[in-house]
């Protein structure tokens, strides 16, 4: 038996605007994966263009390129697709039916 260890390193983002939140993220590195998770913006500043904003901040900064989508939402795999992320599987989330995991290829 072997025991192995992976050290995660998870950042917090959150998403400020006139210094409201907005929204956040959770951003963590696994080997090549830089993923992205909890994403949300606050239902009052949803359809403003703010998760738009914040992805383009996300690959900028952190260049992520690995995501779980887990909403069954149209609007939200249209606006990841914009950015380059495809869905490569996809799969049952506990709470809100599909999820899908979605990568970024190179641009």
């Amino acid at each position: 038996m072997e025991f192995i260890v992976k050290k995660f390193t998870v950042e917090t983002v959150n998403f400020i605007v006139d210094g409201h939140r907005v929204g956040g993220a959770d951003v963590e590195k696994n080997g090549d994966d830089i993923w992205v998770e909890n994403f949300t913006i606050t239902p009052e500043y949803r359809g403003k263009g703010y998760a738009q904003q914040a992805i383009k901040m996300l690959i900028d900064s952190f260049g992520i390129n690995t995501l779980t989508c887990a909403v069954d939402k149209k609007v939200a795999i249209h606006i990841y697709e914009k950015f380059g992320f495809e869905i490569v599987d996809e799969g049952m989330h506990d709470y809100d039916g599909r999820s899908y995991l979605m990568k970024r290829g190179e641009k």
